[in-house]
Protein backbone atom coordinates (compact mmCIF):
# COMPACT_ATOMS: atom_id res chain seq x y z
CA UNK A 1 0.00 0.00 0.00
CA UNK A 2 0.66 3.58 -0.70
CA UNK A 3 -0.07 6.10 2.43
CA UNK A 4 -0.57 9.67 1.85
CA UNK A 5 -1.36 11.33 5.70
CA UNK A 6 -1.56 14.83 7.09
CA UNK A 7 -1.83 16.05 10.79
CA UNK A 8 -2.71 18.37 12.77
CA UNK A 9 0.12 17.88 15.72
CA UNK A 10 -0.19 19.10 19.44
CA UNK A 11 3.41 20.02 20.44
CA UNK A 12 3.92 19.32 24.56
CA UNK A 13 7.35 21.14 25.32
CA UNK A 14 9.66 20.34 27.92
CA UNK A 15 11.99 23.59 28.40
CA UNK A 16 14.68 22.56 31.32
CA UNK A 17 17.95 24.77 32.19
CA UNK A 18 21.24 22.68 31.45
CA UNK A 19 22.96 24.24 35.07
CA UNK A 20 22.07 24.46 38.34
CA UNK A 21 22.42 27.92 39.09
CA UNK A 22 19.36 29.90 40.19
CA UNK A 23 20.57 32.41 37.06
CA UNK A 24 19.74 28.97 34.78
CA UNK A 25 16.62 28.73 36.29
CA UNK A 26 15.54 32.00 35.54
CA UNK A 27 16.77 32.02 32.09
CA UNK A 28 14.55 28.75 31.35
CA UNK A 29 11.15 31.02 32.89
CA UNK A 30 11.60 33.66 31.29
CA UNK A 31 11.89 31.61 27.42
CA UNK A 32 8.64 29.64 29.29
CA UNK A 33 6.59 33.23 29.56
CA UNK A 34 7.92 34.78 26.55
CA UNK A 35 7.18 31.51 24.12
CA UNK A 36 3.79 30.09 23.51
CA UNK A 37 2.60 27.32 21.03
CA UNK A 38 1.28 27.71 18.27
CA UNK A 39 -0.76 25.57 15.38
CA UNK A 40 1.41 23.14 14.32
CA UNK A 41 1.49 20.08 11.59
CA UNK A 42 2.75 17.17 9.83
CA UNK A 43 2.37 15.26 6.59
CA UNK A 44 4.07 12.20 5.22
CA UNK A 45 3.99 9.10 2.79
CA UNK A 46 4.39 5.68 3.48
CA UNK A 47 4.72 2.70 1.84
CA UNK A 48 3.37 -0.17 3.78
CA UNK A 49 4.06 -4.27 3.03
CA UNK A 50 1.75 -6.83 5.10
CA UNK A 51 1.83 -10.49 4.56
CA UNK A 52 -1.41 -12.55 4.94
CA UNK A 53 -1.00 -13.38 8.74
CA UNK A 54 -0.93 -9.59 9.34
CA UNK A 55 2.43 -8.49 9.87
CA UNK A 56 3.17 -4.97 9.03
CA UNK A 57 6.29 -3.35 7.99
CA UNK A 58 5.58 0.85 6.63
CA UNK A 59 8.89 3.27 5.82
CA UNK A 60 8.71 6.84 3.92
CA UNK A 61 8.94 9.96 4.75
CA UNK A 62 7.46 12.71 7.03
CA UNK A 63 7.56 16.21 6.91
CA UNK A 64 6.66 18.11 10.53
CA UNK A 65 6.56 21.87 11.56
CA UNK A 66 6.50 22.65 15.37
CA UNK A 67 5.38 26.64 15.84
CA UNK A 68 5.70 29.10 18.75
CA UNK A 69 5.31 32.67 19.34
CA UNK A 70 7.72 35.03 21.10
CA UNK A 71 6.30 38.01 22.63
CA UNK A 72 8.28 40.75 23.85
CA UNK A 73 7.47 44.69 24.73
CA UNK A 74 9.61 47.91 24.18
CA UNK A 75 9.71 51.49 25.52
CA UNK A 76 8.38 53.05 22.15
CA UNK A 77 7.20 56.71 23.75
CA UNK A 78 7.18 58.91 26.91
CA UNK A 79 4.15 61.09 26.68
CA UNK A 80 3.37 63.61 29.27
CA UNK A 81 -0.24 65.14 29.25
CA UNK A 82 -1.76 68.13 31.05
CA UNK A 83 -4.84 67.97 32.47
CA UNK A 84 -7.36 70.91 34.08
CA UNK A 85 -8.64 70.41 36.42
CA UNK A 86 -12.53 71.79 36.87
CA UNK A 87 -14.31 73.32 39.98
CA UNK A 88 -17.81 73.07 40.35
CA UNK A 89 -19.02 76.50 39.10
CA UNK A 90 -17.05 75.40 35.66
CA UNK A 91 -13.66 77.50 36.08
CA UNK A 92 -10.24 75.64 35.92
CA UNK A 93 -9.00 75.78 40.03
CA UNK A 94 -6.12 73.87 38.91
CA UNK A 95 -3.91 71.73 36.84
CA UNK A 96 -2.42 67.95 37.12
CA UNK A 97 0.09 66.53 34.91
CA UNK A 98 -0.18 62.52 33.55
CA UNK A 99 2.62 60.71 32.96
CA UNK A 100 2.70 57.82 30.20
CA UNK A 101 4.94 55.21 29.18
CA UNK A 102 3.77 53.75 26.05
CA UNK A 103 4.35 49.90 25.19
CA UNK A 104 4.22 48.01 22.38
CA UNK A 105 4.06 44.15 21.49
CA UNK A 106 5.69 42.39 19.09
CA UNK A 107 5.13 39.11 17.87
CA UNK A 108 7.48 36.37 16.08
CA UNK A 109 7.03 33.27 14.85
CA UNK A 110 9.49 30.49 15.92
CA UNK A 111 9.50 27.65 13.45
CA UNK A 112 10.69 24.31 14.06
CA UNK A 113 11.06 22.05 10.48
CA UNK A 114 12.25 18.53 10.51
CA UNK A 115 12.17 15.59 7.92
CA UNK A 116 12.51 12.59 9.27
CA UNK A 117 11.92 8.69 7.42
CA UNK A 118 10.06 6.56 9.64
CA UNK A 119 11.20 2.58 10.42
CA UNK A 120 7.63 1.07 11.43
CA UNK A 121 6.61 -2.44 12.05
CA UNK A 122 2.95 -3.01 13.07
CA UNK A 123 0.03 -5.38 12.93
CA UNK A 124 -3.14 -5.01 11.00
CA UNK A 125 -6.48 -6.42 11.72
CA UNK A 126 -9.62 -6.90 9.04
CA UNK A 127 -12.82 -6.65 10.15
CA UNK A 128 -15.18 -6.59 6.80
CA UNK A 129 -14.65 -3.50 5.24
CA UNK A 130 -12.47 -2.04 8.33
CA UNK A 131 -9.24 -2.38 8.99
CA UNK A 132 -7.92 -1.89 12.24
CA UNK A 133 -4.15 -1.14 13.24
CA UNK A 134 -1.27 -0.55 15.57
CA UNK A 135 2.35 0.07 15.14
CA UNK A 136 5.76 1.77 16.27
CA UNK A 137 9.16 1.56 15.83
CA UNK A 138 11.97 4.61 15.12
CA UNK A 139 12.54 7.91 13.71
CA UNK A 140 15.51 8.65 11.68
CA UNK A 141 16.02 12.46 11.19
CA UNK A 142 17.86 13.81 8.08
CA UNK A 143 16.89 17.32 8.22
CA UNK A 144 16.62 20.38 11.25
CA UNK A 145 16.41 23.44 10.74
CA UNK A 146 15.29 26.17 12.60
CA UNK A 147 14.00 30.27 11.77
CA UNK A 148 12.79 32.98 14.42
CA UNK A 149 14.40 34.35 17.48
CA UNK A 150 14.86 34.00 21.64
CA UNK A 151 16.22 35.80 24.53
CA UNK A 152 19.38 34.91 25.22
CA UNK A 153 20.73 34.83 28.98
CA UNK A 154 22.72 38.13 29.18
CA UNK A 155 20.04 39.65 26.98
CA UNK A 156 17.79 42.29 27.24
CA UNK A 157 16.29 41.99 23.47
CA UNK A 158 15.70 38.76 21.47
CA UNK A 159 18.45 37.47 19.25
CA UNK A 160 17.46 35.42 15.80
CA UNK A 161 18.60 32.16 15.12
CA UNK A 162 20.41 33.16 11.74
CA UNK A 163 22.58 35.62 14.10
CA UNK A 164 23.81 32.84 16.68
CA UNK A 165 24.92 30.54 13.43
CA UNK A 166 26.62 32.99 11.79
CA UNK A 167 28.70 34.09 15.02
CA UNK A 168 29.82 30.42 15.31
CA UNK A 169 27.21 29.63 18.54
CA UNK A 170 24.32 28.16 17.27
CA UNK A 171 21.62 27.19 19.51
CA UNK A 172 20.20 24.68 17.80
CA UNK A 173 21.60 20.81 16.66
CA UNK A 174 21.12 20.24 12.95
CA UNK A 175 20.10 16.98 13.11
CA UNK A 176 18.23 15.63 15.92
CA UNK A 177 19.40 11.58 15.98
CA UNK A 178 16.84 8.52 16.81
CA UNK A 179 13.27 9.23 17.94
CA UNK A 180 10.47 6.98 18.31
CA UNK A 181 6.90 6.65 16.92
CA UNK A 182 4.15 4.75 18.34
CA UNK A 183 0.41 5.14 16.36
CA UNK A 184 -3.19 3.44 16.14
CA UNK A 185 -4.78 3.29 13.12
CA UNK A 186 -8.48 2.34 11.39
CA UNK A 187 -9.06 2.59 7.74
CA UNK A 188 -12.09 2.18 5.68
CA UNK A 189 -12.63 0.76 2.35
CA UNK A 190 -14.45 2.79 0.28
CA UNK A 191 -13.32 0.90 -3.43
CA UNK A 192 -11.61 -2.34 -3.91
CA UNK A 193 -8.48 -0.45 -3.55
CA UNK A 194 -8.84 2.63 -1.69
CA UNK A 195 -9.24 3.21 1.72
CA UNK A 196 -9.52 6.59 4.04
CA UNK A 197 -7.30 6.07 7.15
CA UNK A 198 -7.06 7.66 10.36
CA UNK A 199 -4.30 7.31 12.80
CA UNK A 200 -3.54 8.80 16.38
CA UNK A 201 -0.20 8.79 17.05
CA UNK A 202 2.91 10.14 19.63
CA UNK A 203 5.79 10.80 18.16
CA UNK A 204 9.35 12.33 20.00
CA UNK A 205 13.01 12.99 20.16
CA UNK A 206 14.51 12.00 23.58
CA UNK A 207 17.74 13.86 22.89
CA UNK A 208 17.58 17.99 23.37
CA UNK A 209 16.91 20.53 20.46
CA UNK A 210 19.68 22.91 21.48
CA UNK A 211 23.42 22.16 21.62
CA UNK A 212 24.79 21.07 24.66
CA UNK A 213 26.52 24.51 25.00
CA UNK A 214 23.31 25.89 25.24
CA UNK A 215 22.17 27.37 28.34
CA UNK A 216 18.56 25.38 28.07
CA UNK A 217 17.60 21.76 26.93
CA UNK A 218 14.47 21.61 24.82
CA UNK A 219 12.51 18.93 23.79
CA UNK A 220 9.20 17.90 22.48
CA UNK A 221 6.86 15.12 22.55
CA UNK A 222 3.65 15.56 20.09
CA UNK A 223 0.81 14.18 19.70
CA UNK A 224 -1.36 14.11 16.47
CA UNK A 225 -4.08 12.93 14.33
CA UNK A 226 -3.00 11.71 10.62
CA UNK A 227 -5.87 11.91 8.08
CA UNK A 228 -5.31 10.31 5.05
CA UNK A 229 -5.64 7.92 2.08
CA UNK A 230 -4.47 4.12 1.70
CA UNK A 231 -4.12 2.79 -1.61
CA UNK A 232 -3.35 -0.61 -2.70
CA UNK A 233 -0.36 -0.79 -5.60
Amino acid sequence: HVELTASPDLAMRQLEPRGSTSEDAAYAQMRERSEQPDFSYSFGARIAASTRFGLTLLSGFNYTQLNERLRYVTETEERFTIINIIGPGGQITGVDTLYETIHREHTIQNRYRSIDIPVLAGYEFPVNRWLLSAHGGILINMLFRQQGSMYLPEGEMPVSFASLEQEGTPAFRNRLGIGWYAGAGVAFKIRHNLQIMAEPHLRAYPKSFTTAQFATKQSYTQAGLAIGLRYQI
